[in-house]
C-alpha cells in the first residue's frame, strides 16, 4: 500500500509538472505568435511607406515618418520624428539627429507659423485619410508640395519637395499678366481682323472717342494699318490714337 502511494504520488508530480511544461509551451508559442503579429504589422507598414516613398526616392523627395501628438480633446499638438532620409535633410536643412525628438524643438516656432500643418497631419493621422497640398513654411523661406498619409492611427508619413523655384515663377507670370491692367498708358490688344480684344482702363477714353469696345471693330482707318501690320509684321507706332494716322 505505501508503494502504491508513493507511486500515485509520484505520477501526481510528474502530472502536474508535465502540465507546468505544457502551460510554459502554450506561452512560448502565445508570444511567439504575438511577435510574428508585430512583424506582420511592421512589414505592412514599411510596405505602405515605401510604396508612397517609391516616387519620392526617384525624384530624392524629402521622407518623414512621424508619430502625432494630441491633447486631451484630440487636437493635435505636435509630433515625434521616427524616421527621415537623406533628402529631408537637403530640403530643410535640420539634422538626421531630429530622430526621437518633437517637431516644436527642432522647428521652434512652427505652430506658430503654420498651425494648419498640425490641423492637416493631425486629420491624417486620426482620420486615415491622406492629403495633398501645397504649404509655405516662413521659418525656412521654402514652398514645399506635400502628400501624407497613414499607415497606422496616430502615425502619419510625408513625402515633399521642394517648390519654392515654381511658386516664384509663377507669381513672375501672375506680375506680368496684371501689366496691361496696371499700366498707366493705353494698352490694346486687337485681333488680326480689327476685333478689340482688351482694352485696359487708360485706353477706355480712346474706346469712347472711337465709339467702340471690347468685342467691337475699332475705325476703319485703325483696321487698315492693323490688317497691313499683320501681314507685313511689322510696328506701326503713332502719338494719336483717338485722332488716327
Amino acid at each position: 500500500m505505501e508503494y502504491e502511494n508513493k507511486t500515485k504520488t509520484k505520477l501526481i508530480s510528474e502530472i502536474k509538472e508535465l502540465s507546468r511544461k505544457v502551460n510554459e509551451l502554450k506561452k512560448v508559442e502565445e508570444e511567439h505568435k504575438k511577435a510574428e503579429e508585430n512583424i506582420r504589422k511592421n512589414e505592412e507598414k514599411y510596405h505602405s511607406l515605401f510604396e508612397n516613398m517609391f516616387i519620392g526616392f526617384v525624384y530624392c523627395k524629402g521622407f518623414a515618418y512621424c508619430k502625432m501628438l494630441f491633447d486631451e480633446n484630440n487636437k493635435p499638438i505636435d509630433w515625434i520624428y521616427l524616421e527621415t532620409n537623406e533628402a529631408f535633410e537637403k530640403i530643410t536643412g535640420i539634422k538626421r539627429d531630429i530622430i526621437g525628438k518633437k517637431v516644436t524643438e527642432a522647428i521652434p516656432g512652427i505652430e506658430k507659423d503654420v498651425p494648419e500643418l498640425f490641423e492637416y497631419y493631425g486629420k491624417v493621422a486620426l482620420t486615415g485619410e491622406a492629403a495633398d497640398f501645397e504649404i509655405y513654411l516662413d521659418t525656412m523661406k521654402i514652398w514645399l508640395h506635400v502628400t501624407a498619409y497613414c499607415p497606422e492611427k496616430g502615425y502619419f508619413g510625408v513625402v515633399f519637395e521642394d517648390v519654392t523655384e515654381r511658386k516664384i515663377n509663377e507669381q513672375k507670370i501672375k506680375d506680368i499678366a496684371k501689366f496691361p491692367s496696371e499700366n498707366p498708358n493705353p494698352v490694346i490688344r486687337v485681333a488680326k481682323d480689327g476685333t478689340v480684344l482688351y482694352a485696359n482702363d487708360a485706353l477706355k477714353p480712346v474706346l469712347d472717342v472711337w465709339n467702340s469696345k471690347e468685342g467691337q471693330f475699332v475705325p476703319a482707318n485703325w483696321k487698315k494699318i492693323i490688317t497691313e501690320c499683320f501681314s507685313a509684321k511689322t510696328v506701326f507706332t503713332t502719338g494719336s490714337y483717338a485722332k488716327g494716322p
